[in-house]
């Protein structure tokens, strides 16, 4: 084969992978061996809104959004002999555009190497899920809302009594001439109203978008402590016994508001299937790299044939009208985004036992959080 035809041939080539790459619906995205950027495919330029010239030969940490993946991406990079990668193998990630457009993306990674086997450089393809996070939000939302909803007239009756309080020992300062019992009263008017301010305080924090909430080391016993005095709002206790098995150092790198959300669910679900009689037992411990909590109820059960589809969107085993058949598929959807899992025992007659699983927190050095 002459050098003409070798040329012609290994144009060709060259222009068939080229076609392959612009004509594909995913961002691919190469680089060489110090982070600069060789290949920036159509769909690329068309979602981040850089021309492929403008980009060749600049570093990848252009395109990341947030200061932590950066830092990552020098840490792994460090590791692997100046083998620049843009993090774990298939993670979430977030880039943003020429014009600032944060946009959320799927990301499989792969080394390259020549002939010789040699790396020679990483190839990132992603796949953009912007809008189905949007839509994963809204849902998760529209959720809360429909909880705030449950929660709402069990407050609005713990708020009535302090507010009974205030109202009978002002009346009663009204006609009280003694300084003595004055001050007593008006001591007794601050406490309840204390008492009040804390429910709505506890109710705002609850209701407060998770968007605007960050990802932080959390004591994972302090937020099952939280949603159970939320809970409490939602469900009638009455009758029921809680006991609390809480370990040492049980911290996890979570989203707290979407936790707590979480556990709100569980909760109120196990005091709803108790019906005011039975033990409702909160469990957290610590295990190796992880943090398991347990919230385990003696109420009804749920049936074997239903157990498999209690995560499934729309389902329930409510009446109708008691529920929005969206609670455990947002618990279960939270939790698989924290990289956790979530496991269900029942027994109908005995009772119904959910298991959390989430990694154990670390700091921001990537080192276990400390107790």
């Amino acid at each position: 084969m002459g050098p003409k035809k070798l040329d012609k041939n290994i144009s060709s080539a060259e222009h068939y992978l080229q076609m392959i790459l612009d004509n594909s619906r995913v961002i691919i995205v190469t680089t060489d061996n110090e982070g600069r950027i060789v290949e920036f495919n159509r769909e690329a330029e068309k979602l981040l809104e850089y021309a492929k010239d403008s980009v060749v030969g600049k570093d990848i940490l252009i395109l990341y959004d947030k200061a932590p993946e950066r830092s990552e991406i020098r840490k792994t990079s460090a590791l692997d002999d100046k083998i620049w990668i843009w993090g774990v193998r298939d993670r979430e990630v977030q880039l943003k555009s020429k014009t600032g457009r944060v946009y959320h993306v799927i990301l499989t990674l792969s080394t390259m190497t020549d002939g010789e086997g040699k790396i020679i450089g990483t190839v990132g393809v992603g796949r953009d899920i912007t809008e189905h996070k949007m839509l994963q939000f809204k849902l998760t939302q529209s959720e809360k809302l429909a909880g705030i909803g449950t929660l709402a007239s069990g407050i609005a009756h713990e708020i009535n009594n302090p507010l009974a309080g205030i109202l009978g020992m002002a009346e009663a300062i009204r006609d009280e001439d003694d300084p003595g019992l004055v001050k007593s009263y008006a001591k007794d008017i601050i406490e309840y109203a204390v008492h009040a301010k804390n429910i709505v305080t506890e109710l705002s924090a609850y209701s407060r978008s998770a968007a605007f909430e960050t990802h932080s080391v959390v004591d994972l016993c302090s937020i099952i402590e939280n949603s159970l005095k939320m809970a409490r709002h939602g469900a009638s206790f009455k009758g029921i016994k809680t006991v609390k098995e809480f370990g040492q150092g049980c911290l996890v790198n979570a989203n707290g508001v979407e936790m707590q959300q979480v556990f709100i669910n569980l909760i109120v679900n196990a005091a709803h299937a108790m019906k005011d009689k039975g033990a409702l037992t909160l469990k957290c411990a610590k295990g190796a790299g992880f943090v398991s909590a347990a919230i385990t109820d003696t109420g009804c059960g749920i049936p074997k044939a239903d157990v498999s589809h209690i995560f499934d969107p729309f389902y329930t085993t409510k009446p109708a009208g008691s529920g929005t058949g969206l609670g455990l598929y947002v618990v279960y959807k939270i939790v698989t985004k924290h990289r956790g899992i979530i496991d269900v025992q029942s027994a109908v007659g005995e009772g119904t036992t959910f298991t959390v699983k989430l990694p154990a927190g670390v700091d921001s050095e990537g080192q276990p959080a400390m107790e």
